[in-house]
């Protein structure tokens, strides 16, 4: 990963919690979706998507490469979902924080 100079904060929820979260997410300023283009996840992200008046990226397993969409959104927060299989990390978590930069990485409940 390539040094950042401003933190990239990548919003990484699982597919099934997305539409409710949708209005609670606006008030991030989320610049970009995410997702891995699996039908599962589609559907959640184009809607949140269009919701929240962002462009979205679909890239197969998406959760794998969370380093390089901080890479291109340094400075920015994103909203990354994935299938409810990979969003089990976050645990009870509706929202799993991760911020990145040349330090490396935090993770956390996001808490709105």
């Amino acid at each position: 990963m390539s040094d950042l100079h401003c933190a990239a904060t990548l919003l990484v929820t699982p597919s099934d919690r997305v539409p409710a979260l949708v209005d609670e997410l606006a008030g991030a300023r989320v610049a970009h979706v995410w997702s891995d283009g699996t039908t599962e996840t589609h559907v959640a992200a184009r809607s949140a998507a269009a919701r929240l008046g962002v462009g979205i990226t679909e890239r197969a397993d998406v959760g794998a490469h969370l380093d390089e969409v901080a890479d291109e959104h340094r400075g920015e927060t994103v909203l990354v979902v994935v299938g409810a299989v990979a969003g089990a990390v976050a645990g009870d978590a509706e929202v799993t924080e991760v911020r990145i930069d040349g330090d490396g990485r935090i993770s956390r409940p996001w808490r709105g």
